[in-house]
């Protein structure tokens, strides 16, 4: 597994994911989008909890249907109808460059991330719809996290991945609530 590359005079490669690279796109992600949120926490509405709702919905629908495409689309809906609610462009515009760095979607054919994931979407709407703004920030760092420990824990039981080992992986636990149950959210 691998990024398909195009280098000069020699033609398109596959070149191995370096999983530092990818710690330390996750570790960017974590920041960006956990403080974009915490900004755009004041500014939920009840029809923007009604459209993440309803993304949900439709992102299960793909899932059950094993329709990837539409539910790539649904899934940065999701996360981007809640992070424009902050209502600063230059962090969206941050969060959606750190996105399109890596192939992040691959995690979703590891074992049962992609129904993790729906999960995590569920609890961070019920976090939300409580108006539980810890909780909500446990969920997108707890999102965020698990998507670097899966793509990591693959990318280096493949083999197909550069690490330099004098440096350590770190995958921190979540700051807050550390225990919660993220069970099925269906509402």
């Amino acid at each position: 597994m691998g990024l398909v590359t195009h280098e000069a005079h020699r033609g398109v490669r596959v070149a191995p994911l370096d999983v530092e690279r990818i710690g330390r796109i996750y570790t960017a992600r974590l920041i960006v989008e956990r403080e974009t949120a915490r900004l755009a926490f004041p500014h939920v509405t009840a029809d923007l909890l009604d459209q993440l709702d309803e993304l949900v919905r439709q992102m299960k629908i793909c899932v059950a249907a094993s329709e990837l495409g539409p539910l790539i689309f649904l899934d940065e809906s999701f996360h981007f109808t809640m992070l424009e609610a902050s209502g600063n462009e230059f962090l969206v515009k941050a969060a959606k460059d750190l996105w399109n760095a890596f192939p992040r979607y691959l995690i979703w054919n590891i074992g049962n991330r992609l129904d993790e994931s729906m999960n995590e979407h569920g609890a961070m709407v019920k976090a939300l719809r409580a108006h539980d703004k810890e909780k909500y920030l446990y969920y997108i760092e707890h999102h965020i996290q698990q998507s670097q420990k899966v793509f990591t824990e693959h990318l280096l039981n493949l083999g197909n991945a550069t690490v330099d080992e004098d440096k350590i992986i770190e995958i921190r636990p979540p700051i807050h609530h550390r225990h919660h149950d993220l069970g099925d959210h269906n509402e």
